[in-house]
């Protein structure tokens, strides 16, 4: 009786190409619940964490064309001192 062997593409068994397969489903599975974690967890903090500051500092304020002029007397109230103004833009 003579027997055949095949050889397949990749060099591997089909058993051994499903078990690969099977495991980089489960990785790439794995690593996107990790990542919905994160941004669940990141998004939870953002909305649900105290907004506080510490104690002796001034709370932050919203800048808006109605209270430039507390801006400006806070600036002004300090000439002595060494002041500096940092706006930042996400754009």
């Amino acid at each position: 009786m003579q027997r055949y062997l095949t050889v397949h593409e990749n060099g591997g068994s089909p058993t051994a190409r499903g078990r690969d397969k099977q495991m980089s489903v489960r990785k790439w599975t794995l690593l996107a619940g990790i990542g919905l974690l994160l941004v669940v967890s990141a998004a939870g903090i953002h909305l649900f964490a105290p907004r506080n500051v510490p104690p002796g500092q001034p709370s932050l304020v919203d800048l808006r064309s109605g209270n430039l002029h507390e801006l400006r007397d806070e600036f002004n109230r300090f000439a002595d001192r060494t002041r500096v103004i940092a706006m930042l833009s996400p754009t």
